[in-house]
């Protein structure tokens, strides 16, 4: 399984270095839920998604719609706002 973010309106999966794709077998994969929500806060991507994708299915197993409402305590506005890469 994949924890991926995807463009709500564009339907596109974030990959590494900030690049947008089509093919979730392409996506990053964030791992956590929780790290897929703070790298979506880094590059600001206001529409997204958090996606469990399955390679083995080929398909989105289940999607977090409208993740924005996140938890400020779990990662502070500062420390986004010092954090130089997407690292764990």
């Amino acid at each position: 399984m994949k924890i991926l973010i995807r463009d709500a309106e564009s339907q596109l999966y974030l990959s590494s270095k900030g690049q947008w794709c089509a093919s979730a077998d392409e996506a990053e994969d964030f791992f956590t839920a929780t790290h897929a929500l703070y790298v979506a806060r880094v590059e600001a991507v206001q529409d997204f998604q958090i996606v469990l994708y399955s390679p083995s299915a080929g398909r989105p197993t289940s999607v977090l719609e409208n993740p924005a409402q996140f938890d400020e305590e779990l990662y502070p506005t500062a420390l986004l706002q010092t954090s130089p890469n997407w690292g764990f």
